[in-house]
């Protein structure tokens, strides 16, 4: 199944009042990471809009083992786990670069939509992208 990786740091307003990475930013990682992932394909998100076409999220979850600072390095590794006829299921992983521990594990599930008139309606998936995500 298809894979791909993303890299960032920790901005400071990415911290709460500990230092730590406050949790939701996970959650936005993980949606940065699935952009990230469908720019390798002919369907990034950049495009999606033209075509009134997207995969809007309909469930995330997030485990967290250890803390991030301000100023870490993150390796996200996302892997579609599964693709159905309309749906993609995206693991990611979140590793600290300094020592390469894992830090948490989340997983979003996906629908692919037409909102060409104004309202979403789950489609099947395109067989090209089903192809690229099956990989």
């Amino acid at each position: 199944m298809m894979e791909s990786t993303w890299e960032f740091k920790v901005r400071f307003g990415e911290t709460d009042m500990a230092g730590i990475v406050y949790y939701p930013n996970f959650y936005q990682w993980m949606d940065s990471s699935t952009h990230e992932m469908l720019r390798q394909t002919s369907y990034p998100t950049t495009i999606l809009s033209s075509i009134k076409k997207g995969f809007p999220l309909v469930e995330a979850q997030c485990k967290f083992y250890h803390s991030l600072r301000f100023d870490d390095e993150v390796q996200v590794i996302s892997k579609v786990k599964d693709v159905k006829n309309k749906v993609i299921v995206i693991e990611h992983r979140f590793i600290k670069k300094e020592d390469q521990q894992v830090v948490a594990e989340g997983q979003e599930t996906r629908v692919w939509v037409s909102f060409a008139e104004g309202n979403l309606k789950a489609e099947a998936i395109p067989e090209d992208l089903r192809q690229v995500f099956m990989k």
